[in-house]
């Protein structure tokens, strides 16, 4: 698996560097140009993390790079459109879904929330889904690739 460093930007757009510091580019666009891959959010707030995994690489013919990023987000239930308010303070305690592939606090709001080992999982999934690349923020690099 290709490892991707992301390096923020001050006009907040986001780059892409590989290991040896050429640039990647890739595809918000659901419909990518032939060659091009698809960024793909490992933030899920509903269904199976390993699921939606093989379903995105089914539909973009395994051009997918997973961009694995922490999350704590606050949903406040219903919540039909799946987003929730991602500022929020980092929680601690919880409880692991493996389909969610996240850690999770009941009340109102739920709180999801990422930690080392759902980050590692999370790889772990996309390794198994034969995603061919990750895209991590340095300062996160040591916890995600344990």
């Amino acid at each position: 698996m290709e490892v991707l460093h992301v390096i923020p930007t001050e006009d907040d757009s986001i780059l892409f560097r590989r290991e040896d510091g050429t640039p990647a580019a890739f595809s918000v666009s659901p419909d990518p140009a032939d060659g091009e891959y698809v960024l793909l959010d490992s933030v899920v707030s509903g269904g199976d993390f390993s699921q939606f995994l093989q379903n995105a690489m089914e539909r973009y013919h395994g051009r997918v790079c997973l961009y694995l990023r922490p999350v704590t987000a606050a949903f406040s239930l219903p919540c039909p459109n799946g987003q929730g308010n991602e500022e929020v303070q980092a929680v601690e305690g919880g409880t692991f879904s493996p389909s969610l592939c996240t850690n999770w606090i009941p009340g109102d709001p739920w709180i999801l929330y990422d930690d080392e080992n759902s980050l590692r999982e999370k790889r772990r999934l996309a390794e198994a889904a034969g995603i061919p690349s990750l895209a991590v923020e340095p300062s996160h690099l040591r916890a995600q690739m344990g």
